[in-house]
């Protein structure tokens, strides 16, 4: 068969490309566009009229609408995973992040300490690194749709004349989308902005090999060794996206599947054949990485002791999230929550399950049934569906819902938005065209609003949070972030206020709060003496579940001690030392239960225990230096190095330092 026939055979196939005028004849047209020919206009409309004139000026409009991101401050995993976290802060620590690269998200924790070590705590410099990354997910979505257009209709021709023009609805759609204010904003929240860049490069990859396969017909050991060599590339991307996040692993995924469109028109046979025999090494190294996180980690995502949330009702809870919030968001972003509460599924009898499935299920057989004829629009939509699983299925995370995993999902949610308004201006009726292009444009302008409204909100936190425990007054996330928040600008009063204020026949969903911040709240109530029956019941339960995680045992002492239960409190003390010999805050209970037994000698060993395990730690110190006067000792030598130690401290911390706990896991 001749290049000429094969080609015509391939155009009955996939059809044109939908996103240029028509002649009558059939034939594709640039001159239809007489708009982009036209020399009476200003040369500076010409010169945007360039596609990577406008990608430039729609990536400097972005940058815009993130400005006042610039001004934000820390917000929740910011303060551990960043400002008290020493492979960040400490350069000499590198060589650990490397050695724990692929379960630690190492690749992000490099480029944090790389900042931090050109401009420490400098929260700007993290701000624009993050809005850098996301213009560069924006770019590279302009691309990749733009290959993923020509692989789909034109893999054959070298040169289109619109082709630089394919992807632009979709990079808009994407890059002032409010809900990836989250993802940008949010400062540890990068990893999903970076992973998304080696996602794209992974999609870009793919297409440019599929395309030179089909322009050089390669065919036997050449097209074997092609596409060898596209699992291969696959690969490293996929091992360099393992340092931003795990959803990366749905990258395979997304490949096969533009394997599959490419050789569409094929028996079926044929297909599922090289797909599978293609894309083996690609699922092997994603199944060998899956099985290294379960050896090293005892669970896929490292979060195996999750309240009391069992696989199933995890997943019906997240059927349920896609359909009745992601998706709404998607299109209506109006009501942007950091920390979303949801009803969870508990019973198979939930109306909203099976709803959540029917519109799943017509969505996935829509896409189906355009994958032959519109594969742009049948892949963005499984794009979608592929890229969300993992945070989306059977494996229970801390957060049940969190908008910033909609950041790679959305770009699918792009292609397909894009393939419909190119299919209405396909439309030869002037009034179709129009009311296109003013809806479209109506909301690009209401998109970018909402992402600035979004980013001015993240400048008050303390507001911020208010606004979160208004809309989810049934969940402890947010009240845990407003106590945090309050706590840490001294504000104390405020907090005890605010938290007086929580209605406990509301909350319902204790369980769906991670461990450390329910921690976190008992002991702001044992400190501030709210409701002290609640707190020790909540230790108590807390503890039921998580029977050796040393900070809950520890908050369980804390609340036995408060209530003058001295024996529970001891017994709890010996269990946690039995786990954590070296645990600071269990030797420094240890210390103190001996003391009002008068066993001062007996204490002195247990805080010579805890500042030899913890000597930069003021905590130990300072229960020191209070024995030493007790026992008429000079202490001034100890609470001179405590003095020290507090200057070496950050200021923003100080005020939350009698909430924090102190983690055993690291021998000294």
């Amino acid at each position: 068969m001749t290049r000429s026939k094969k080609s015509e055979k391939k155009k009955r196939i996939t059809g044109a490309s939908p996103h240029v005028p028509i002649r009558p004849d059939g034939k594709e047209d640039a001159a239809s566009w007489p708009w982009l020919h036209d020399p009476s206009v200003p040369f500076w409309v010409q010169l945007l009229r360039q596609p990577s004139c406008f990608i430039g000026v729609f990536l400097g409009i972005v940058f815009l609408l993130y400005l006042p991101a610039l001004q934000v401050p820390p917000y929740m995993d910011d303060y551990i995973a960043i400002f008290m976290n020493p492979q960040v802060t400490d350069l000499s620590n590198l060589r650990y992040v490397i050695k724990d690269y692929l379960v630690n998200r190492g690749l992000v924790q490099i480029s944090l300490a790389l900042e931090w070590y050109l401009f420490p705590g400098n929260l700007a410099v993290m701000h624009l690194v993050n809005i850098a990354w996301h213009l560069l997910a924006v770019g590279l979505t302009w691309i990749g749709v733009k290959n993923l257009w020509r692989l789909f209709y034109y893999p054959d021709s070298s040169h289109h004349p619109f082709s630089a023009y394919f992807g632009l609805i979709a990079a808009l759609f994407f890059g002032i989308h409010p809900i990836n204010t989250q993802p940008t904003t949010y400062l540890i929240a990068r990893a999903d902005v970076m992973a998304t860049v080696f996602f794209l490069l992974g999609v870009i990859l793919a297409c440019k090999i599929l395309i030179r396969i089909e322009q050089n017909q390669s065919r036997g050991l050449r097209l074997t060794g092609w596409l060898f060599g596209l699992s291969l590339g696959v690969g490293v991307l996929t091992a360099a996206g393992l340092g931003c996040k795990e959803i990366i692993v749905t990258l395979p995924a997304v490949v096969l599947l533009q394997l599959v469109l490419f050789w569409r028109g094929k028996p079926l046979r044929v297909i599922f054949v090289r797909a599978f025999l293609y894309g083996l090494p690609m699922i092997a190294a994603v199944a060998g990485y899956l099985g290294f996180r379960i050896l090293v980690l005892g669970a896929v995502f490292g979060f195996s002791d999750v309240e009391a949330r069992s696989p199933l009702e995890n997943l019906l809870t997240q059927i349920c999230i896609i359909v009745l919030y992601y998706l709404p968001r998607v299109f209506l972003p109006f009501k942007l929550l950091f920390v979303p509460s949801f009803p969870p599924v508990e019973s198979w009898t939930d109306p909203r399950l099976y709803f959540s499935l029917a519109v799943i299920l017509t969505l996935v057989g829509t896409a189906a049934y355009f994958l032959r004829k519109r594969p742009e629009i049948g892949f963005g939509i499984l794009w979608f569906f592929l890229t969300l699983a993992p945070t989306s299925s059977f494996i229970p995370l801390w957060d049940l819902i969190a908008e910033r995993r909609l950041y790679l999902p959305l770009i699918g949610v792009g292609i397909a938005v894009e393939s419909i308004v190119w299919m209405a201006w396909q439309n030869r009726n002037p009034v179709v065209q129009k009311r296109t292009v003013a809806f479209f444009a109506a909301f690009t302008v209401l998109f970018g609003y909402l992402t600035v409204r979004r980013n001015f909100d993240y400048l008050d936190p303390v507001q911020f949070w208010y606004r979160e425990v208004k809309y989810s007054p049934d969940s402890l996330s947010p009240i845990h972030s407003l106590i945090y928040k309050l706590v840490d600008e001294g504000r104390h009063q405020e907090a005890v206020e605010a938290f007086k204020q929580i209605d406990w026949s509301k909350i319902k969903h204790k369980k769906y709060i991670s461990g450390e911040r329910l921690d976190f709240l008992i002991r702001f109530m044992l400190i501030h003496d709210i409701d002290l029956e609640q707190a020790v019941r909540l230790a108590e339960s807390h503890v039921s579940l998580h029977p050796e995680t040393a900070q809950f045992l520890v908050t369980l002492q804390y609340a036995y001690m408060k209530q003058n239960r001295l024996e529970e409190a001891r017994a709890v003390v010996q269990k946690t030392l039995r786990l954590v010999p070296w645990d600071l805050e269990s030797l420094v209970n240890q210390a103190t239960l001996h003391l009002l037994a008068n066993e001062n000698e007996k204490a002195l060993e247990s805080l010579q225990l805890a500042v030899k395990y913890h000597p930069n730690d003021t905590m130990g110190w300072s229960h020191l230096a209070d024995l030493y006067d007790r026992m008429g000792k000079d202490s001034s030598e100890i609470r001179q190095k405590i003095e020290t130690l507090q200057k070496r401290m950050p200021a923003q911390f100080r005020n939350t330092r009698d909430y924090s706990v102190t983690v055993g896991g690291n021998t000294p």
